[in-house]
């Protein structure tokens, strides 16, 4: 029951398929852990430009709101310019 070639041989055999798994198991994991972290900031860039297209559209809103405030600012102005005229 001594050490023997033969289970030297199988005993590192062995090992050598446990590192091996090992090996494929840690491969499978960064492969996930990088795709997650590409996926992660593919989301990220798509709320950002989501987000961008949203300011985008309140500002044109808020653009368009000042257009038809002056105006009616103008409207105001004038109506006052002839009220005092009259007086």
């Amino acid at each position: 029951m001594g050490l023997t070639k033969e289970k030297l041989l199988l005993t590192v055999q062995h090992y050598k398929n446990i590192l091996n798994k090992e090996k494929e198991q840690f491969a499978v994991a960064l492969k996930n852990q990088i795709s997650n972290n590409i996926d992660a900031k593919t989301l990220d860039i798509k709320r950002l430009q989501d987000k961008i297209e949203e300011n985008q559209r309140e500002i044109e809103q808020l653009h368009k709101e000042q257009v038809i405030i002056g105006q009616e600012i103008e409207n105001i102005k004038q109506s006052l310019d002839v009220s005092q005229s009259k007086n």
